[in-house]
């Protein structure tokens, strides 16, 4: 997960001030919009808390928004990317001057059980079908407000030897190795980020994407040797600049506010950039 861009989160703010509830502090293992409930109290309140939810959606209710609408704000808010997982686009297009749109709507906070929200631009999250309709859902887990924070500089991805690992594992000689996701901050956000990271299953899902790293491993084997003779001459002679030259050796431009760009982005940048 990474923040969302600058242009997401004044969409997303543009109502006024955020009128979502904090993210709660107890760290007991229930559901986070239960844990500031005494636990005593909790079947009695979650009765009222349905009444409540009923009551509302007689006015407010999600159903209400059209297709229509519900593109029309993912075209507004111009998020390219899962904000949950940074793996895959989510695209938006126009079929027959109608715009639409690859991604779901998530709300962060669930529908479900804030009805209240269900309706507020705050909760829109625009998310991958993979982190909204099978990893996240209404779990309940406390994972990272994308609208606030992302872990772009509190996590890092490096590649972790195995017993099968050689020293070609290292180059990109071969795919031998595991893919780790390292949580580098031990704040208050310490808990979200691990929930967010376990929520959306990133340390198992991002295995997949060995090749890709053994990719990227090779070439920065390869031109780290060439960049001393003939790529140094090629580049001066085009007159690249810096973002143009990592594009054209590894597809992405290595900055952390690109990171939202492209997918894998973030895996790209910390494969590169730490080694």
């Amino acid at each position: 997960m990474y923040r969302l861009n600058k242009k997401a989160a004044i969409i997303a703010t543009s109502m006024g001030p955020c009128s979502c509830p904090s993210t709660f502090t107890p760290r007991h293992k229930v559901p986070y919009f239960h844990a500031f409930m005494p636990f005593v109290f909790v079947r009695d309140v979650r009765t009222d808390m349905d009444k409540l939810n009923d009551f509302i959606t007689q006015m407010i209710d999600y159903s209400n928004i059209s297709s229509e609408l519900r593109h029309e704000l993912l075209h507004l808010i111009g998020v390219e990317v899962c904000p949950y997982c940074n793996r895959q686009y989510i695209t938006n297009y126009i079929d027959r001057r109608a715009k639409k749109a690859t991604a779901d709507l998530d709300h962060f906070y669930p529908n479900s059980v804030f009805k209240l929200f269900s309706l507020s631009l705050h909760n829109f999250v625009p998310s991958c079908q993979i982190c909204n309709s099978r990893f996240k859902l209404a779990k309940g887990t406390e994972i990272l407000y994308p609208y606030e924070y992302g872990f772009d500089q509190d996590t890092y991805f490096d590649v972790a030897l195995t017993s099968s690992s050689n020293s070609d594992s290292l180059i990109g000689g071969n795919t031998y190795f595991n893919i780790k996701l390292h949580q580098t901050h031990t704040g208050h956000r310490a808990d979200h980020l691990e929930g967010s990271i376990r929520l959306f299953q990133l340390q198992e899902v991002y295995q997949s994407h060995k090749e890709y790293v053994r990719e990227l491993l090779h070439k920065q084997y390869v031109y780290k040797d060439a960049y001393n003779k003939d790529l140094t001459a090629l580049f001066d002679n085009m007159q690249l600049s810096e973002q143009e030259i990592q594009l054209f050796l590894y597809g992405h431009v290595l900055h952390e506010d690109k990171l939202s760009d492209r997918p894998l982005s973030k895996l790209a940048y910390d494969i590169i950039t730490r080694r």
